[in-house]
């Protein structure tokens, strides 16, 4: 069951979450993060208006609707080595 964000605006979730975008259409999902939008639309646009201009990158129908996913997106960060203490 689909639930609609608990947000108005983009600035709402700036970090630590992942955007999916679901085409109703043809089903096709994709995963973002809040800052590639906000770099378009700015970070005080309400997610409605978000909503109205997307379309499907598969189909190209505008009929599309956000969903807020808990899980940060994937990120691969170099594994940090450790400084080898000296011996005295």
């Amino acid at each position: 069951m689909h639930r609609p964000p608990k947000t108005s605006k983009l600035a709402d979730w700036r970090t630590g979450y992942a955007l999916v975008i679901g085409c109703k259409t043809c089903k096709h999902a994709r995963r973002t993060e809040p800052h590639s939008l906000a770099k378009l639309l700015g970070w005080d646009v309400p997610l409605i208006v978000v909503t109205a201009r997307l379309r499907c990158s598969n189909c190209y129908a505008k009929d599309c609707e956000i969903q807020v996913d808990g899980q940060p997106p994937l990120r691969l960060v170099p594994p940090q080595r450790s400084v080898p203490k000296r011996l005295l």
